[in-house]
């Protein structure tokens, strides 16, 4: 139980940096993405709030796997880490990654999966280690995706009633109701 809460921690964790550009462009201040938005603030809201749940609960059971694989899959996730933070804050601060700037990039995260598998593939001990390293870094990253998980809930709950569609046809409160009469000819 306490290694399933440890790696569910981790997940989170992993799960606030992996959706970073897209929860961070609806929780930015200016909220410039829910102001033109035209349909139901749930429409907007529900689906990144189900795809956050979803990532962590599958990154909580790619962690879990034990053994080569699980060494292997720790090592992917964590290598790429950097990568997909660069890749965020540029989408959120509007600037485009060039194509050489990407496939350098993309190259040293090969390079660094490839390598950080083997290492602890071969040496469990260090497996262990860096999995315990990883855990406390990312248990703090987990700390700002509980606030962003509870952000997107109340922003959620907040915006519920905005850009609401209208009834066609309502009743006035104030007139009384008059029985209609149907002529058929």
């Amino acid at each position: 139980m306490k290694r399933l809460l440890r790696t569910a921690i981790v997940a989170l964790g992993l799960t606030q940096i992996y959706l970073l550009a897209q929860t961070g462009k609806l929780l930015s201040p200016s909220h410039i993405l829910l102001y033109h938005w035209s349909g139901t603030a749930s429409d907007l809201f529900v689906p990144v709030i189900f795809l956050y749940c979803l990532s962590w609960f599958a990154l909580t059971l790619l962690l879990l796997v034990p053994g080569r694989l699980g060494a292997v899959l720790w090592a992917v996730l964590i290598a790429a880490v950097p990568l997909q933070l660069i890749q965020s804050f540029s989408q959120l601060s509007g600037n485009d990654l060039s194509l050489r700037f990407s496939t350098i990039a993309g190259a040293l995260t090969l390079v660094a999966i490839v390598t950080l598998a083997a290492i602890w593939v071969r040496n469990p001990e260090q497996f262990e280690r860096g999995r315990r390293i990883a855990g406390i870094v990312f248990g703090f990253v987990a700390i700002a995706a509980l606030y962003t998980l509870s952000q997107l809930l109340w922003l959620t709950w907040r915006t519920r009633d905005l850009n609401a569609s209208l009834p066609l046809h309502s009743p006035s409160a104030t007139a009384p109701a008059k029985p209609r009469v149907i002529w058929i000819l």
